[in-house]
């Protein structure tokens, strides 16, 4: 079993016990176990088992703020293995008796990046164990989520004076990389990230100077599904894949942000999976998952400037963010 981990360790500061009665104790890193120890893919924490039913609380430092994480761990059954996707972090515990193993994982944002920067940070996140997970872009400059639960395996880029690059996409295709995400700015180029590691069988794509609905519901029938949108000026880039994992999708296409259809599909189960948008148009693909999600609760936030606040305000009440899209800012 394999597990995905994230540095530095400086970002450990503490970690707390809480009972389910609300009442806590510190442990600083002193009372540790081990020291955390440098692994290749990142940082390793054991820590003593303190009581059956705890709530641990790690506090961590990234880019001067503090991000509290709470997560309850469930011993049940001795080496059970159980996946936390918590507030801006993953967290991934191997329960082994009396010891807690903990591998914490990072996601992180980019805005407002230039061509010239987009390798360094995509570099740097790499080294950190982090793949994309979603990218988009506003007036020439791009936006990017890198996330270390994406599950890929591998991941390539590229950043391309064509909306889409035809040829390197399908060089991509035979050595079995399958698009992940893609965004295209107002002068024409785009960003493609395409990974291994998915579900996906097989792919298809096309760009329209209008929404293709036609295509997709083509395209539905033959048992693909949207996985990726994007748009360049007034052209849409659609992405479809088999094996996506949806069982059912809809898409909410208008001029404005489509709140009152976003909300009765999110009544019915369905939700938002892509998005994007032209300075006319919005649409927004919302699909229901063949697995149910442990947690099913997703926001939306329409900003006239990127929310870094309202992101972080989101971590503590275990939401992250998931996607970006940009176009017209409607007061």
């Amino acid at each position: 079993m394999k597990f995905i981990v994230c540095r530095p360790i400086n970002m450990l500061n503490s970690i707390e016990t809480q009972n389910p009665f609300g009442t806590s104790s510190s442990l600083s890193s002193s009372m540790l176990k081990k020291t955390p120890s440098r692994h290749s893919s990142g940082v390793f924490i054991e820590v003593e088992l303190v009581d059956v039913q705890t709530s641990f609380s790690i506090e961590a430092k990234q880019d001067g703020s503090t991000l509290q994480h709470n997560i309850c761990f469930l011993f049940s059954l001795p080496l059970s293995f159980i996946f936390l996707h918590h507030i801006g972090f993953s967290f991934f515990c191997l329960i082994n008796f009396s010891r807690v193993f903990l591998f914490y994982l990072i996601t992180r944002y980019h805005y407002n990046v230039a061509d010239a920067r987009l390798a360094q940070h995509i570099d740097r996140g790499n080294e950190d164990g982090l793949l994309i997970s979603s990218v988009a872009s506003c007036s020439n400059l791009w936006a990017l989520i890198m996330d270390a639960g994406t599950g890929f395996t591998s991941q390539v880029y590229e950043l391309s004076p064509f909306f889409l690059h035809k040829e390197w996409i399908m060089d991509q295709w035979e050595r079995n990389y399958y698009i992940t995400s893609l965004a295209g700015a107002t002068n024409g180029s785009s960003l493609v990230v395409m990974s291994k590691g998915t579900q996906y069988t097989q792919q298809s794509y096309k760009v329209s100077e209008s929404f293709p609905y036609k295509w997709i519901s083509k395209k539905w029938k033959e048992g693909f599904h949207v996985t990726s949108m994007a748009t360049a000026g007034s052209r849409w880039g659609i992405v479809m894949s088999r094996n996506a994992g949806f069982s059912d999708q809809v898409v909410e296409l208008d001029f404005l942000y489509p709140s009152e259809g976003i909300h009765r599909r999110w009544d019915n189960g369905y939700r938002i999976t892509s998005m994007a948008a032209t300075w006319d148009q919005s649409a927004l693909m919302l699909s229901v998952p063949r697995r149910k999600p442990v947690d099913e609760t997703q926001e939306t936030l329409r900003t006239s400037a990127f929310p870094s606040a309202h992101v972080k305000d989101k971590w503590a009440k275990n939401l992250y963010l998931a996607s970006i899209c940009y176009g017209r800012t409607v007061s």
